[in-house]
């Protein structure tokens, strides 16, 4: 995708202006769909200062028609949600989600264990409930961002749709094979080298969306996406079994290959971020409740000085047994049972990483919109700075704490009148912790924890 209109991204420059009159901060949700319709929404969606008109005009000249509220890139236009989708929604999948929840905290009954186990065992439940979650997944992530503080706009950005990427790789693996090639040579030369190709593929189809969240000046980007170890080691172990001739590969093989092919999409996906230095991105750090310094989640381990990672945690400040963790994340939120929009007027529960990174990028960006004149770093300084730091994420997180936004946001008015360093010490003695101790801690149940993170890649 090229886009021609660079000016645009300066025009709409202090635009954004809230209902209340105040200055607005932008936060691009890249996620796959946003309902604007929805009535909790309707004053939080971003409206194109130019292009806000459906008649078939690039009024802003950047090559997308009509992209009044963002765009879908999956399709390639400016409806940012499919509605034909709607109806998968039931009263089964309504009923799963608060048992995980419920088993999430320790609360669930042998009955509801029971019954969401015989779910969780039906491929036809698991189908429809995977496509309802990501049908609802934007929209449950853009609820939460927009409750972060005021004068915060959601800019609708749908993901690009990737087929299987080894596909293709299966038929050169069975080429090989025919011509007599062996495992190490396939590997190396064929598995791997296509592994690398395709991350550069997936990373330049990426940049296009870092491209648009610039144009359109984006203060904050929420990715509560990615690809994690547990889809790395899906899509490999087939691979690997044909390159051994229908012998099973041991663990250690399909490990090693995943944390190579993890690699090097950790290493391409920085086109996102660097594609747009002046917004913060922020990006879940995945549901594989594995350590991202061993297997890299991406786009979450992009190193760029724009981004920050978020692992998952209880109100309490516990991990949540799903949350990925290590000192290449940087802080943690709340992500389980996270009440929130979901189309078509309803709301639900949800779990993940997904929900947890939404609350630092909600946080960032009314931290912008109190003090517009901090920068992406200043942005992430004031994020970072005020954390409740907690022994149970010490070694967990890097900054060893969990999002305070009551103190965030105080430290973002005290930076108008004096450093960022010494508002951040001002707010940390003003602001007490919010976290919410739990005097008997119950055992949590990931069991039937189901991760609907949109992927990178197709299954």
């Amino acid at each position: 995708m090229k886009f021609n209109g660079w000016k645009h991204g300066i025009a709409v420059l202090g635009l954004g202006l809230s209902f209340s009159g105040a200055q607005a901060a932008t936060v691009a949700v890249i996620d796959s769909g946003l309902d604007i319709e929805h009535p909790e929404l309707l004053e939080k969606i971003w409206l194109n200062p130019v292009d806000n008109t459906h008649n078939n005009v690039d009024e802003d000249n950047n090559g997308l028609l009509d992209d009044i509220h963002g765009w879908n890139f999956a399709e390639n236009k400016a409806d940012l949600i499919d509605r034909t989708y709607s109806n998968i929604f039931n009263d089964e999948i309504e009923r799963f989600f608060a048992v995980q929840a419920k088993s999430l905290s320790g609360q669930a009954t042998e009955a509801d264990k029971e019954w969401a186990k015989e779910r969780v065992a039906n491929k036809e439940f698991i189908k429809n409930l995977s496509i309802y979650g990501n049908y609802a997944h934007g929209t449950h992530v853009s609820g939460i961002v927009s409750r972060q503080g005021e004068n915060v706009e959601v800019l609708g950005v749908k993901l690009i749709p990737t087929k299987n990427p080894l596909q293709s790789l299966t038929e050169d693996v069975k080429n090989d094979l025919a011509a007599g090639k062996n495992v190490n040579w396939i590997v190396k030369q064929t598995i791997k080298g296509g592994l690398s190709l395709f991350a550069k593929l997936q990373a330049k189809a990426l940049e296009a969306i870092g491209q648009y969240t610039y144009i359109e000046h984006a203060d904050v980007a929420n990715g509560s996406f990615g690809f994690g170890p547990t889809q790395a080691r899906m899509l490999l172990k087939p691979l690997l079994k044909l390159a051994l001739r229908g012998g099973e590969p041991s663990t250690e093989q399909v490990d090693e290959l995943a944390a190579y092919f993890l690699q090097k999409v950790a290493k391409h996906q920085a086109g996102l971020v660097s594609a747009a230095p002046d917004t913060l991105f922020v990006f879940a750090s995945g549901n594989d409740g594995s350590n991202n310094d061993v297997y890299p989640t991406s786009p979450a381990s992009v190193d760029r000085p724009n981004k920050l990672s978020v692992a998952a945690v209880f109100e309490d400040g516990r991990l949540a047994p799903f949350s990925n963790y290590g000192e290449a994340v940087d802080l943690a939120a709340v992500g389980v049972s996270v009440d929130s929009t979901v189309p078509d007027n309803r709301r639900l529960a949800m779990s993940g990483t997904s929900q947890a990174s939404p609350h630092v990028a909600g946080t960032a960006g009314a931290v912008k919109a109190i003090n517009p004149a901090l920068d992406a770093a200043g942005l992430k300084a004031v994020i970072l700075g005020t954390v409740d730091v907690t022994p149970e994420l010490k070694g967990k997180v890097k900054s060893s704490g969990v999002l305070n936004t009551p103190r965030a946001l105080e430290a973002a008015r005290l930076s108008k009148s004096m450093s960022i360093a010494d508002a951040i010490k001002t707010a940390n003695k003003k602001v007490a912790s919010q976290l919410k101790h739990s005097f008997a801690p119950t055992e949590s149940d990931s069991s039937l924890f189901v991760n609907l993170q949109p992927q990178l890649f197709g299954n």
